[in-house]
């Protein structure tokens, strides 16, 4: 009889820890959830460029991983389990592509725009500093006057971009071979060491490029 006792309070206990579990997790995915709801609400309005500048925050906002009951280690591990919400993620980064014709001047420092299709965006003076842009689609974008410092571009597709006084400086992964195919890179700001590689390597495109 003893083991049988000993049996029902571990399953006991274990279910109540699924249950806690359970209960924080969608506590906090109400949270996430709401604050982007929020922000798509105010993408309706014409202050919509506003809302844009929560988007990072929100994007970044932690979630533990959903327990599963037939799962011991998700329950057991449950407070030691933090990521993003993907959904969040996602839903915001389809919603920049939504207004990609009209993203002039908009905040999206820090943002994750990973994958996301800008092409042909008009992003003129916004703020990507320290966005996520791996495998970004780019291309034919305006982006002239925007500030890319510390924006991943890892994989991104540049070629057509309009990089007129663009920031550059300390953008990460930025190849030549993605600079060889935008439209121009007139007054744009770049690192001194991809410079002079640019320049040795293809003069007159590089020529080209800063023409006016």
């Amino acid at each position: 009889r003893k083991p049988q006792t000993f049996l029902i309070w571990i399953v006991t206990i274990y279910v109540a820890l699924f249950t806690i579990a359970s209960q924080r997790y969608e506590n906090r995915i109400d949270i996430i959830e709401n604050r982007v709801n929020a922000i798509f609400i105010q993408l309706q309005s014409p202050f919509y460029k506003k809302a844009f500048s929560r988007m990072a925050r929100v994007q970044q906002m932690k979630c533990p991983v959903k327990p599963e009951i037939w799962k011991p280690v998700s329950v057991i591990l449950f407070p030691f389990q933090i990521d993003t919400y993907s959904e969040a993620v996602d839903l915001l980064k389809e919603a920049v592509e939504t207004r990609k014709d009209s993203l002039s001047g908009v905040y999206l420092r820090g943002a994750d725009l990973s994958s996301a299709d800008l092409s042909e965006a008009y992003l003129p003076e916004a703020n990507l500093s320290g966005a996520y842009l791996m495998e970004a689609k780019l291309n034919s974008a305006t982006i002239y006057k925007a500030d890319l410092r510390g924006a991943n571009i890892s994989g991104a597709d540049l070629s057509g971009a309009d990089l007129t006084n663009a920031n550059l400086l300390l953008t990460k992964n930025l190849t030549i071979d993605s600079l060889l195919t935008v439209a121009t890179l007139k007054d744009a700001k770049l690192d001194s060491t991809i410079v002079k590689q640019f320049k040795e390597l293809y003069p007159d495109k590089w020529e080209e490029l800063r023409k006016e």
